[in-house]
């Protein structure tokens, strides 16, 4: 239910001012004070949850925020970044732990000859303490291509935690092959 006032849509936003201008106009048009007032309050109302809105991250932002942090670290190969974006419980497959991950992705980037990779698409959900997002990119390696990720985040007292990522498809390539790479 919070998800609606701290995840506004810019429409609605738009529509409540239009509503409150015209209350507004109504009211001034008759010398009516208590339609001027409505328009008003109507105007404020929609501006403060404009301002909560913007200010306050839900947890699915807060997922899909991370997420766009874990592919900018890779693609910077800031890899001590990467691993502080993990956490110890993280799991990729069978591989487990920031540091572990942290070497097999930084080892399958330089095999792979990875160029970049770039966020086409993002989706998230949010069901009790589980925030998943679903994410597409685009790399430019040696072998090109899209693959598309779910990532599975917890909301525990200490923030937002990955607690496990996979590929779910790819271009060209065997989900299977990839994930292999994380059981060494």
């Amino acid at each position: 239910m919070t998800d609606y006032f701290f995840a506004l849509p810019w429409w609605v936003s738009l529509v409540g001012i239009g509503l409150a201008i015209g209350v507004w106009m109504f009211g001034n048009n008759r010398t009516q004070k208590n339609f001027k007032l409505a328009g008003v309050g109507i105007l404020l109302v929609t501006i403060g949850l404009t301002i909560v809105s913007f200010a306050i991250d839900t947890p699915r932002e807060q997922g899909v925020k991370r997420t766009h942090a874990i592919v900018s670290a890779a693609n910077s190969e800031d890899w001590s970044k990467f691993e502080s974006l993990l956490d110890e419980n993280t799991r990729v497959g069978p591989a487990k732990g920031a540091s572990k991950i942290r070497q097999i992705v930084e080892a399958g980037w330089q095999r792979g000859g990875f160029k970049s990779a770039k966020v086409m698409s993002t989706r998230s959900t949010s069901v009790g303490n589980l925030v998943t997002v679903y994410i597409t990119i685009f790399s430019e390696a040696a072998y090109p291509g899209r693959s598309e990720w779910q990532l599975d985040y917890e909301r525990r007292k200490e923030g937002l935690l990955l607690a496990q990522a996979k590929v779910t498809s790819m271009d060209g390539g065997n989900v299977d092959m990839i994930m292999s790479h994380f059981r060494k």
